[in-house]
């Protein structure tokens, strides 16, 4: 899973923002069935903003579950809420 293609998905879209729902749609698309983490980090945002992290992990009962995090600079929330 790219950060390249979930902008790619999104780059024609005349209505702003995108919701977070949005996003988790499309991450699920991909093939993430189980969760979707939500991180706040610390970055700096003149280098990256966010990131998306497919995984997968063997469950007890003998199955795979998949799953994706998603870390955005904790900086862009506090200036969302301003």
């Amino acid at each position: 899973m790219k950060i390249r293609q979930l902008i790619r998905h999104f780059a024609t879209r005349e209505i702003v923002p995108i919701q977070v729902e949005e996003v988790v749609e499309v991450v699920r698309s991909w093939g993430v069935k189980d969760d979707v983490f939500f991180w706040d980090v610390d970055t700096d945002v003149d280098i990256m903003k966010g990131q998306i992290v497919a995984w997968e992990s063997p469950w007890n009962d003998g199955t795979i579950k998949y799953f994706a995090d998603i870390s955005t600079a904790r900086i862009l929330k506090k200036q969302r809420s301003v």
